[in-house]
């Protein structure tokens, strides 16, 4: 890559980022038969722009990243907990084989009458993105932060960029170390994890080699992280419901259920053994930059 593209590879990045943002937040529709995968994309769009957001910080003034970042925040938040209710409502169906199944009928049930109630609330919460107003304004906050990104220069580039690369390793690598000592911890590894492969994908134009297979690797412990992740979530939010119930009979059924789930989510803790993928030759050259 020339001089002259690579110090227009930030802003050019972040300007692909954020404009893929803002396009799945216009087409969102509530009749979409793809909706959870719509929802889904939105998630992933609002953590790469986070991400790059990340990595560029000295290209971009810090009120204004401080602000967009923000905004992600909120748009990550509310899909998110769509995707999570649309989870928790698949496993919770009582016509399903999995948690619904699990408990009486009569608390399969309500559990799931409560789960739909909410994720009604938290999809109305999540379309707010598509209001003109809305839209508008983070239209407008992107058009500003682009507008006042900073043009560094390629030697800039080479010197921050693998500085940021190589803080996400770190911070991958220390939550990998204590991944098993609770799910907060796993959480956190998760996160970790997530972000370096973002960061790895927003730079592979700019990284010397193929690094697919530490992008496959991350994805993978992603993966496995984001499983337990799915049953810490669906115990809070049972715990959470138990507290609205006024049946003994279905309290004590879901009860039960919530024992068992939060032992085996805990036996699944202590069997991981997440290590830090080896990065190819060329990205330890190119992390090697930062030292």
């Amino acid at each position: 890559m020339t001089k002259r593209r690579l110090a227009r590879f930030p802003k050019r990045t972040l300007q692909r980022v954020l404009k893929k943002l803002h396009s799945l937040v216009k087409g969102l529709r509530p009749a979409d038969s793809e909706i959870v995968e719509a929802t889904h994309q939105l998630r992933v769009a609002s953590r790469r722009a986070d991400v790059a957001l990340r990595l560029f910080r000295e290209w971009i003034p810090s009120h204004r990243r401080h602000r967009l970042k923000s905004m992600l925040k909120q748009i990550r938040v509310d899909a998110g907990t769509v995707r999570d209710l649309d989870l928790l409502e698949l496993r919770w169906h009582p016509d399903s084989g999995d948690s619904g199944s699990q408990v009486s009928p009569e608390a399969s049930a309500w559990l799931h009458a409560r789960i739909h109630d909410h994720r009604s609330d938290a999809f109305d919460r999540m379309l707010r993105w598509t209001h003109q107003s809305r839209r508008k304004r983070f239209r407008k906050q992107s058009r500003q932060l682009l507008q006042q990104f900073k043009q560094l220069g390629a030697r800039r580039f080479l010197r921050q960029i693998p500085q940021a690369i190589a803080m996400l390793v770190d911070e991958f690598r220390e939550a990998a170390s204590t991944t098993v000592q609770s799910l907060a911890d796993s959480h956190r590894t998760r996160i970790c994890a997530r972000r370096l492969r973002y960061g790895v994908e927003l730079l592979q134009a700019v990284i010397p080699d193929n690094t697919t297979q530490l992008v496959s690797s991350l994805e993978a412990i992603q993966e496995q992280l984001g499983q337990i992740n799915d049953d810490a979530t669906a115990n809070r939010f049972v715990r959470q419901s138990m507290a609205a119930c006024d049946d003994p009979k279905i309290a004590a059924s879901l009860q039960s259920w919530l024992d068992r789930s939060e032992a085996a989510a805990m036996n699944r803790l202590a069997e991981l053994s997440i290590q830090m993928p080896s990065p190819t030759q060329s990205l330890r050259q190119f992390l090697g930059q930062a030292d």
